[in-house]
């Protein structure tokens, strides 16, 4: 997992913040056979592990006056909560619902003082037996990739990192596991939830 987004010559456009590059003219790239440039990028590095597991804290509880939806939360026992002002979320009360939730600890690998995040998933009724409850933990680094783009092969490719950081993007991360539940929310159909489903494919 480490999120690089490359820039320049043949990479994203929109997030290119670099000076024109001497390939950018036509003329000059046809006279060359191939070329090769490395630049830094800021990216995730990270540990990921995940079991199924015995127990989930999703919890589930009827709509009042809605046979159609259910609603479900989460606890966060000692840990704390990556989804804030959320009561309840409301999705469709399906035979193959898939469901989300996260928290996160201050003690991460070994004890050190890095963050580890809990990512929960159950499913309901079908889903039960075929997903059950999975929680995956991540344990994520900022850091800065070097980045290598191949004009032969025409492809991206990269390395360790060169630097690792606790604190860059303060939030980021938060907002990037938010935003993953927001995923497994809006992916949840009237027969089934697409995020469950892609694992099949």
């Amino acid at each position: 997992m480490r999120g690089v987004l490359p820039t320049g010559p043949n990479g994203l456009h929109g997030f290119d913040t670099l000076q024109p590059f001497p390939l950018s003219d036509p003329q000059t790239k046809a006279s060359i056979l191939s070329y090769n440039y490395t630049l830094d990028h800021q990216g995730l590095g990270g540990n990921i592990t995940c079991i199924y597991d015995k127990s989930s804290p999703i919890r589930f509880s009827a709509v009042p006056n809605n046979t159609l939806m259910v609603a479900y939360n989460g606890t966060c026992d000692g840990l704390t909560d990556v989804i804030t002002n959320v009561v309840d979320f409301v999705t469709p009360n399906t035979n193959n619902t898939l469901t989300f939730w996260a928290c996160k600890s201050g003690l991460g690998l070994n004890g050190e003082e890095d963050l580890a995040y809990y990512i929960y998933l159950r499913g309901r009724v079908f889903y039960k037996d075929t997903i059950g409850n999975i929680t995956c933990t991540v344990f994520p680094k900022p850091a800065v990739f070097p980045v290598t783009y191949q004009s032969n092969k025409e492809i991206f490719s990269s390395k360790e990192p060169i630097q690792t950081s606790r604190n860059t993007f303060s939030g980021f991360i938060d907002r990037a596991v938010v935003a993953l539940g927001g995923i497994v929310k809006e992916g949840q159909g009237l027969q089934s939830n697409l995020v469950a489903e892609s694992r099949r494919a």
